[in-house]
């Protein structure tokens, strides 16, 4: 009796487990981005029909650089299947890739030992933890390979001539490929060829056979690979490097537990003679994959995958070496954290995570299709995460200055990122850098610099961005007809000249009349009110406002403002349900104090 309620525990927490894994990692994919820069490198590859010979979508790369291949397969085959199938194809393979990850990592800490509990804890954990570093596209493929190759280390699945090296080999030179981080894998099997005995029970029947063969696919992989050793070369500029604060880490508290878990795991079961056992090829990979994870964001993701089959096996060693009266609390130890899970989940934490970070920031939309119908064909400065979008919108008729890939020229791409924080002389900067357009964040430092700039001009403005042009003859025609006379749309706190009252309702009223439903010009329209004095009408404007463009988070929270200044009960009370809107499409400190300062319900 006591076994079979054991099985059925065990198999419980399992499913439960891996479960939330899958269904988290799912949602969070689903709510980013799909990769519209490889999906753009992508479509010239299928254009040319070969290999661009330059780079295209970054007027600040060098005149040497070549078109960015390190990711070719994965960008032609992501192409196709979108242009073939939509979307959703490349969703669904997301989710595939996803649910491949969990079943290898799973599998890999069976093979270890791990029984079932300890795997799903572990092996939840570490995806859970791993999927706020992981995009859509070449980086979840190289994950997934990754976790596919630690499967296939710990045991060979066809006992054959070359055991499991007859099957890194290929799974290697697809995923270098696919993505550079996928180069990880070779310090994983050099490690572990290091490390490992050829006497050992997993070692293939001809050893120095199976060696010469994975290190010689490797080989051919990185001669046949369109842009060769530059792949290899330029994989640490592609990466973002922490600073190493403190506030670096703040999201990522769950990774570093695991990390430091691992390493007590892997420490403490070195007391007990099984865990002696290839404690220096683990020590050695822990080692050096947790290094690579605390000065890159992109190898984070491989030390968890490779951490959780890890621990959960050493712990399992480490719980079966305790005393037996010891040994017997792991059962209450087990149900009180799948009452605590399940707890949680029920208590709202499930869809908290599910929210967290599953979305991307609003971009641009209306300006987008400003540029299309002015059929216009500039070099666009913009911040870099914007670049994928637009890029994939608007190429070929427009070149960016950067993009998170780290193509751009290095001394150029600074002098753009000072100019873009509003550093040094930022017109001289944009002039001497050759940029034709400033697409940019409304607020953000550079708008608010070119807000009262006599050499640029703001010519269209939505819900999240501003474009501005420099004041030359080749736009002026754009400018005469677009550039408001009294607003200036870059600057949310103060985005008309008090002057200029007359000419702001004017433009106002005019963006209105073109699109009713963009919600920052009731927000700019309430303010012009406020500054006349009405307070009643500005009310009123953003109540319309936010039944025309719901989405839009400002207008709530400015409505908020005003009826908390009422300080009447039921005032206060519409402004914290107010307040509670706008946070649900928005986190911002500050709307989180206001709320606080308006008290409990």
């Amino acid at each position: 009796m006591f076994a079979t309620l054991r099985l059925l525990f065990n198999a419980t927490a399992l499913l439960a487990l891996l479960c939330l894994a899958a269904v988290l990692g799912v949602v969070s994919l689903h709510g980013q981005e799909l990769p519209w820069e490889h999906l753009a490198l992508g479509r010239q590859l299928a254009e040319a029909s070969s290999i661009p010979d330059h780079e295209s979508l970054l007027f600040t790369a060098p005149a040497s650089a070549p078109f960015d291949a390190r990711s070719w397969a994965w960008d032609w085959g992501g192409w196709q299947a979108y242009h073939l199938y939509g979307p959703s194809a490349l969703r669904f393979a997301d989710a595939l890739v996803w649910l491949l990850a969990l079943a290898a990592l799973a599998a890999a800490a069976f093979r270890r030992g791990a029984r079932p509990f300890s795997t799903a804890i572990l092996v939840a954990w570490a995806l859970l933890a791993a999927r706020t570093d992981l995009s859509p596209g070449p980086d979840l493929f190289a994950f997934a390979a990754f976790c596919a190759a630690l499967w296939i280390m710990e045991g060979d699945f066809w006992p054959a001539f070359f055991g499991r090296f007859i099957w890194l080999g290929p799974l290697a030179v697809l995923a270098v490929n696919v993505s550079p981080a996928a180069w990880l894998l070779a310090p994983l099997v050099l490690l572990t060829l290091m490390f490992d005995g050829e006497a050992s029970p997993l070692a293939p029947r001809h050893p120095k056979v199976a060696k010469t063969v994975f290190w010689s696919l490797l080989l051919v992989c990185l001669c046949l690979h369109p842009q060769g050793i530059s792949s290899l070369r330029s994989l640490p500029s592609a990466v973002e490097f922490w600073a190493l604060r403190p506030e670096a880490f703040d999201a990522r508290q769950g990774a570093l537990l695991l990390m430091a878990f691992a390493g007590l795991c892997l420490v403490a079961s070195s007391w007990v003679k099984a865990g002696r056992a290839k404690l220096a090829r683990e020590l050695a990979l822990l080692a050096a994959f947790a290094l690579a994870a605390l000065l890159s964001r992109a190898a984070l993701p491989f030390f968890l995958a490779l951490a959780a089959p890890l621990s959960a096996a050493r712990f399992d060693m480490l719980a079966d070496a305790l005393p037996a009266p010891l040994r017997s609390l792991r059962w209450p130890a087990k149900l009180v954290a799948l009452s605590v899970l399940l707890a949680w989940a029920a208590s709202g934490g499930l869809l908290a995570l599910s929210q967290a970070d599953g979305g991307s920031p609003q971009g641009p939309q209306q300006t987008e299709t400003f540029y299309a119908q002015q059929l216009l064909d500039e070099d666009i400065l913009c911040p870099p995460d914007w670049t994928p979008r637009l890029a994939w919108k608007l190429a070929p008729n427009a070149r960016f200055a950067l993009d998170p890939r780290g193509v751009a020229d290095p001394v150029r791409a600074a002098a753009l990122q000072d100019a873009l924080q509003a550093r040094g002389d930022v017109a001289a900067t944009l002039a001497q850098q050759g940029v034709g357009m400033c697409w940019l964040p409304r607020g953000s430092p550079l708008a608010l610099a070119l807000a009262g700039s006599q050499t640029w001009q703001p010519v269209s403005f939505d819900d999240a961005a501003v474009v501005y042009v420099p004041d030359t003859p080749a736009n002026a025609e754009m400018i005469r007809v677009c550039a408001p006379r009294g607003l200036r749309p870059g600057d949310p706190d103060q985005p008309f000249d008090a002057t200029r009252l007359v000419q702001s309702e004017a433009d106002l009223e005019a963006d209105l009349a073109r699109d009713p439903g963009m919600g920052v010009v009731y927000l700019y329209m309430a303010q012009l009110w406020l500054a006349r004095g009405h307070a009643a009408k500005a009310r009123e404007t953003l109540e319309g406002g936010i039944r025309a463009d719901p989405d839009f988070a400002p207008d709530y929270a400015r409505l908020a403002a005003l009826r908390a200044g009422l300080g009447d009960a039921s005032d206060i009370a519409a402004a914290r349900l107010l307040y509670r809107g706008a946070l649900r499409l928005q986190d911002r400190p500050e709307w989180r104090r206001a709320l606080a300062a308006l008290g409990p319900a």
